[in-house]
């Protein structure tokens, strides 16, 4: 848990740093809107998640492969809500379907996380979407970091 609330912290104050960078070079240039710390904050729901699904795959396995693990996570959350559009169509029977679907819930969808067009293009966030992204980053964490726990305790390190 400490290990996480460090890596967590270290990422926001990047984070933070990066977004005084780039306020002050949109400030310049002008081209500042406000909305730009709404993104970053989405930005750092999906780090959190992706800073879970680093310490677990890193309780489990050797270095190399977490990191293999958790770009494959990256890769997945990001590409699987375009899942149901490229397969559903293509795929004839009832069941297919329903697997489809199914997969389709079950995997991770980072792109949820992802306001950037909706920042850039000047677009309200639905009403709700806060909270339900805000939730959504806290159940996964949540739970990765207990599998995390789980495993970590059954690690024999001699």
């Amino acid at each position: 848990m400490g290990r996480c609330l460090g890596l967590m912290s270290v990422l926001l104050v990047n984070l933070m740093a990066m977004m005084a960078v780039l306020s002050a070079v949109l400030v310049f240039v002008g081209g500042f809107t406000p909305r730009i710390f709404e993104a970053a904050f989405f930005i750092y729901l999906e780090l959190m998640i992706l800073t879970a699904v680093a310490l677990f795959f890193s309780s489990i396995t050797s270095p190399v492969v977490s990191a293999l693990c958790t770009i494959a996570f990256y890769l997945i959350g990001h590409t699987s809500s375009a899942l149901p559009d490229l397969l559903l169509p293509n795929i004839t029977s009832d069941f297919g379907k329903r697997a489809i679907l199914i997969i389709y819930h079950l995997l991770p969808d980072l792109n949820m996380l992802n306001i950037n067009n909706l920042v850039a293009y000047n677009i309200p966030v639905a009403a709700g979407f806060t909270w339900r992204a805000v939730l959504y980053t806290g159940l996964m964490v949540s739970i990765l970091l207990l599998a995390a726990g789980l495993a970590f305790k059954r690690r024999d390190l001699v």
